[in-house]
């Protein structure tokens, strides 16, 4: 039996602190498929996880997406403590390590430039 998890919850497992599009957000959560359009349902779960919740919010940088919120990040707690851990799928590891990735590289490219170690080309 395949345990019920709320989408909203399924939503917030996938956003961090990286901007993440909503629609590709609802792809990794596993509520919308690739070549399907946005729905009425899809709409109302991000009206609800931006407006009403307050636990993610859209941002411009990076390419423009949805954050968690720190709201976000003490729901997604709770979501985490009431229902158990959601099981990623491989494409959510595969995004999950390339977000850690960029991440990453950010850190050390700001690093970088704190040292005067990189050039403007």
């Amino acid at each position: 039996m395949t345990p019920f998890f709320p989408d909203h919850y399924r939503l917030l497992n996938t956003l961090s602190g990286l901007p993440i599009r909503p629609e590709r957000a609802l792809e990794l959560a596993g509520l919308k498929q690739r070549e399907e359009p946005m729905e009425t349902r899809h709409r109302n779960l991000l009206y609800q996880t931006t407006r009403m919740y307050g636990t993610a919010q859209w941002v411009a940088w990076g390419g423009g997406g949805l954050v968690l919120t720190g709201y976000g990040e003490v729901q997604l707690e709770d979501f985490l403590y009431r229902y158990g851990s959601i099981p990623k799928t491989l494409e959510q590891e595969a995004a999950a390590r390339a977000r850690h990735k960029e991440r990453a590289e950010n850190v050390a490219r700001r690093e970088a430039e704190a040292r005067g170690e990189v050039d403007d080309d």
